[in-house]
C-alpha cells in the first residue's frame, strides 16, 4: 500500500514540473516582447518610407515651353507640366508682348532642364483646369525635405532664388509657400534677376499688373499682395514701393479684400484692385 502511495506522490511531482515548464514556455519574456516590437516598428518605418518615396515620379524633360512650363516624358506618356508656386514673365501668349525678363527665364529653364531626367513631386491637386500636371521639379530626389535640399535641388525654388520668377500661390497646393516666400524676399532684397529691372514705375507696375490680373481672370488663383507693418498701403509684388520694404517688415495678403480688412488701402503707383 505504501508503495502505491509513493508512486502516486511521484507522479504528482512529475506532473507539476511539466506544468511549470509549459507555463514558462507560454508566458512571453519581456525582453523578447520588446525585441519583437522593435522589429515591427522598423517594418512600419520602412513601409512609411516607401509610401513617401512613391510621391515622386521620374521623367525626362523633352522640351521647354517657357520659364515655368515644360513637356515631360513619363514612361512613354508626354505630359505638359506646370511648376507649382512660381510664375515667370510671359513669353508665349500671342495676344501680349514678351514681358521683361521673360526670355531670360525661359532660356534659363531650357539650359538647366532640357533633356534632363528629373523627379516630380505632386502636391494636393494633381492637375489644373487645362489638364496640365502640377508639380515641383527636383533635379534629383531629396534625401530629406529641408531648406538646404530645397534650395539646391528643387527647380521651382531655384527660379525664385535667382530672380527668374515670383511667387504664385494657388491653394491648396501650398506645401512650400513659406520657403518660397523667404527665397523671393532674398532675391528681391539683392536686386537679382527681374528684381533688378529698372525701377521705373511704368515698367514694374505694368509688368506685374499683366501677370496678376491675367492669372486672376483666367485661372482664378490667389495672388499674394504685400505691405509693410510701417505703412497703410498694399502693393502688387513687383511695385517699386514694394522693393523698398525690408523683409523684416514685409507682410502678405492672399487677396485685396484681406488687405482692406486689415486696414490697408491700395497703392497709388501700382493701383492694385
Amino acid at each position: 500500500m505504501k508503495k502505491f502511495i509513493w508512486i502516486f506522490i511521484g507522479l504528482l511531482i512529475i506532473g507539476t514540473l511539466f506544468s511549470s515548464n509549459d507555463e514558462k514556455s507560454i508566458t512571453p519574456n519581456p525582453q523578447e516582447q520588446q525585441n519583437a516590437q522593435a522589429v515591427n516598428n522598423k517594418k512600419q518605418i520602412k513601409e512609411e518610407e516607401i509610401v513617401t518615396k512613391s510621391n515622386f515620379i521620374y521623367g525626362k524633360i523633352i522640351s521647354v515651353t517657357d520659364g515655368d512650363t515644360v513637356q515631360v516624358d513619363l514612361d512613354g506618356k508626354i505630359e505638359k507640366v506646370r511648376l507649382i508656386g512660381v510664375d515667370t514673365p510671359e513669353t508665349k501668349d500671342p495676344n501680349k508682348p514678351i514681358q521683361p525678363y521673360g526670355k531670360e527665364a525661359s532660356d534659363y529653364t531650357t539650359k538647366i532642364l532640357n533633356n534632363k531626367t528629373v523627379c516630380l513631386e505632386i502636391d494636393t491637386t494633381e492637375r489644373d483646369k487645362y489638364g496640365r500636371l502640377l508639380a515641383y521639379i527636383w533635379l534629383e530626389q531629396p534625401i530629406e525635405i529641408n531648406d538646404k535640399e530645397i534650395r539646391n535641388k528643387m527647380f521651382n525654388a531655384i527660379l525664385l532664388l535667382n530672380g527668374y520668377a515670383q511667387i504664385l500661390t494657388i491653394p491648396p497646393n501650398v506645401r512650400y509657400v513659406d520657403n518660397f516666400t523667404i527665397y523671393q524676399n532674398e532675391a528681391r532684397e539683392s536686386n537679382i534677376g527681374l528684381w533688378g529691372i529698372s525701377n521705373s514705375n511704368t515698367t514694374n507696375s505694368n509688368t506685374t499688373k499683366i501677370i496678376t490680373e491675367t492669372k486672376i481672370q483666367e485661372e482664378n488663383v490667389t495672388i499674394v499682395f504685400v505691405g509693410s507693418i510701417n505703412s497703410d498701403k498694399y502693393h502688387y509684388p513687383n511695385c517699386v514701393s514694394d522693393k523698398r520694404i525690408k523683409p523684416s517688415n514685409l507682410i502678405q495678403f492672399n487677396s485685396s479684400q484681406d488687405a482692406r480688412n486689415a486696414g490697408y488701402s491700395p497703392c497709388q503707383k501700382c493701383t492694385p484692385p
